[in-house]
């Protein structure tokens, strides 16, 4: 939790954002850091995994997540979930903030 709450620089908290890809839809979230064990998931946003539009998935970024972010992505639905990748890489090079370690788990 520590890495977490403090960024490797030492200044402000990492900003993290989830993302669950099912075969209806793909569920979004930022993690935010609580004095609990466990982070609360915040701005919560769902795109269609059969269809969704980059457009929406980087306006809902520059809102959600407007600085540097890292993305973790777990999936059931492989094809969405390297759209959603590609979409997040496209996006990283459009200065939408997202690190360039977008993680799948």
């Amino acid at each position: 939790m520590e890495a977490f709450n403090q960024a490797r620089d030492g200044s402000r908290a990492e900003i993290r954002v989830v993302a669950d890809v099912g075969n209806s839809r793909i569920k979004l979230a930022v993690m935010r850091a609580t004095a609990a064990a466990l982070p609360e998931l915040d701005k919560r946003h769902d795109l269609d995994s059969h269809g969704f539009a980059c457009d929406e998935l980087e306006d809902w970024l520059m809102t959600a997540a407007p600085a540097e972010a890292t993305v973790c992505i777990a999936s059931v639905y492989d094809a969405a979930a390297a759209r959603l990748e590609a979409a997040a890489d496209v996006g990283q090079e459009a200065a939408v903030g997202v690190d360039e370690a977008v993680q799948r788990v």
